[in-house]
């Protein structure tokens, strides 16, 4: 299953993120808006965990906020590895710089996006004033104009802003800012998820290979000693513990052959029983010399049937031993 990477951040700024995804063709990015909390401080983080669990335990992702993120503990986030949080003080940080965000404030000019003009009315409902004389007072007495932070959506915005002014009795001037900062932002994002994977895979195919040596080495190991050895039985013996390590099956058995007709049978355990396993055929292990076959050792009911083909391979290296 393809992984993903999950980019949660707040409804009013998905237009502009959601513009850059598109443009830039991550079809293993997902998007999920979470409701705005700059009032509350707080977000349902249960929710995001079921998210990230629902299709693709191996899924993960970033939840970028600032107000609504600020009940965010350590515990909480511990409690899901593959969640990160990227905090920042002020969510336009997206879009400008903090400190020509803090430059402005100063000004006394109330931020939004264009994404956040493509929601407003949802905005203003969360707002709360009830009507807007109520809400005329508020602004007037806290802000002295609103800063139109234009990321350059494909959207004529301008009834919109003019909706938010009127409603909160304030002037608006447009600062054309674009989605280059954005875009940096989420590129390094989907950037590093893809090093990391990348790195997790390497790492497991280094891991892989680790121990693919280590039984290979076991198994040459044991060639000073068969070479030594001229009694079948006590060949038999030494390979039927060989196996045992290497496989961990429930049962063993060795069939020798002489002239294409069974000689007799070795059983490594007592529950050995019927060659037919309950996950299937047995796993073979095919002993000749100089062409003749003289033995099968039948590996039954493997601890790790997944490994079936790693097995396979090994098993060549002991027939060849």
């Amino acid at each position: 299953m393809q992984r993903e990477f999950y980019i949660f951040l707040c409804d009013f700024i998905i237009p502009e993120v959601s513009d850059i995804l598109s443009r830039k063709n991550y079809g293993d990015v997902k998007l999920v808006g979470i409701p705005a909390g700059c009032r509350g401080h707080h977000i349902n983080i249960g929710k995001i965990g079921e998210v990230l669990s629902q299709n693709n335990h191996e899924s993960s992702g970033v939840l970028i906020g600032s107000a609504s993120c600020m009940d965010l503990n350590k515990d909480i986030l511990m409690g899901m590895p593959n969640l990160k949080l990227l905090q920042q003080e002020q969510c336009m940080e997206l879009f400008l710089n903090r400190e020509v965000i803090y430059h402005f404030i100063r000004q006394g000019c109330y931020l939004i996006s264009s994404g956040w003009l493509k929601n407003y009315r949802k905005q203003i409902e969360n707002w709360g004033f009830g009507d807007t004389e109520t809400a005329r007072g508020f602004f007037r007495e806290s802000m002295k104009k609103i800063l139109w932070l234009d990321t350059q959506l494909p959207d004529d915005l301008t009834e919109s802003i003019k909706a938010v002014s009127a409603y909160t009795g304030l002037s608006y001037k447009t600062l054309p800012v674009g989605m280059s900062h954005c875009e940096q932002l989420i590129d390094g994002l989907v950037m590093q998820w893809k090093m990391d994977v990348e790195q997790e895979s390497t790492n497991l195919i280094l891991s892989r290979s680790s121990i693919r040596f280590a039984n290979y080495f076991m198994i040459l190991s044991q060639l000073d000693t068969l070479i030594q050895l001229a009694d079948e039985k006590e060949i038999v013996q030494v390979i039927f513990d060989l196996i045992n390590v290497l496989f961990a099956p429930r049962n063993i058995e060795y069939v020798s052959f002489k002239d294409d007709q069974v000689l007799q049978k070795f059983a490594y355990k007592e529950e050995a029983g019927s060659l037919q396993s309950q996950s299937g055929q047995p796993f073979e292990i095919e002993v000749a010399y100089k062409g003749m076959l003289f033995g099968i050792f039948n590996v039954m009911e493997l601890q790790f049937p997944q490994y079936l083909e790693q097995y396979k391979e090994m098993s060549r290296v002991i027939s060849q031993i």
